[in-house]
């Protein structure tokens, strides 16, 4: 994440010198360069953050301004399926986004994959590389056939959880983000809004938010940027970053 040298050291850049955006701005531009956007929440052992789905709100009236007219989450279970956790669509953070979306106008459609259907010798398996990485290809597999549903100037927005929306391979696994995009030859713009999340409590402040508390706390508490040469890359497979001041998980 170093983005220069100067006598050897690694520095970054000064949080003043960064274009910062708001997230509404994060979207609109996001739209400009692709039919599809993708944004992540935070999730851990049943807790989210709801301040990602606050930030959703809020980006719901740019994304259909943009063209976006399929809201596709993972939370919603398979194309046509059942969610994996009603529970979780029946949170009050997550029932109001959905219900902004369809007030809006947006189609809403499921993309993960049938926990019905895991394959026999990855049932014991679900935290290993190779359940995730089949988890991730049938997500994409989903998410290149709601594409192909959408007329030529129609847009998705995609909701995904952690980094599963990342375009590039580490180490073992192979996430949605970068298996769509060599499904479908389409370079979707994606916003991680979960850099500064506090998936564990510290005693230390996340380095990330000590970087840029200042900018970020002059701008309401939410602020973001995308990525050009010279800036930091605060996640592998990520076109920008939305940072806040409320990171607690709930």
């Amino acid at each position: 994440m170093a983005t220069e040298y100067a006598s050897g050291a690694a520095r970054w850049p000064r949080a003043n010198e960064i274009e910062w955006l708001t997230p509404e701005q994060l979207c609109r531009e996001g739209f400009r360069r692709s039919r599809v956007v993708m944004i992540n929440e935070a999730q851990s052992d049943g807790r989210r953050c709801v301040r990602n789905r606050r930030i959703g709100r809020r980006l719901l009236p740019v994304a259909w301004a943009g063209g976006a007219r399929l809201l596709a989450m993972e939370a919603l279970g398979p194309p046509g399926g059942e969610p994996p956790a009603p529970e979780v669509l029946a949170q009050p953070d997550m029932a109001q986004l959905l219900a902004a979306a369809r007030e809006l106008g947006f189609r809403l459609a499921g993309y993960d994959a049938d926990r019905k259907a895991i394959p026999i010798n990855l049932r014991t398996r679900t935290r290993s590389p190779q359940f995730s990485n089949w988890r991730d290809g049938v997500q994409a597999d989903h998410l290149a056939a709601l594409m192909k549903e959408l007329r030529p100037d129609e847009r998705m927005l995609v909701w995904a959880t952690n980094l599963h929306h990342s375009k590039v391979r580490y180490m073992a696994y192979q996430p949605t983000g970068w298996r769509f995009r060599n499904l479908t030859g389409v370079d979707p713009f994606v916003v991680d809004q979960t850099v500064t999340v506090t998936y564990v409590p510290r005693r230390a402040t996340n380095p990330v938010l000590s970087w840029a508390q200042a900018e970020v706390r002059r701008r309401d508490g939410d602020a973001g940027y995308i990525w050009r040469e010279g800036l930091p890359r605060l996640s592998a497979g990520s076109d920008a970053w939305l940072l806040s001041l409320d990171n607690r998980l709930e």
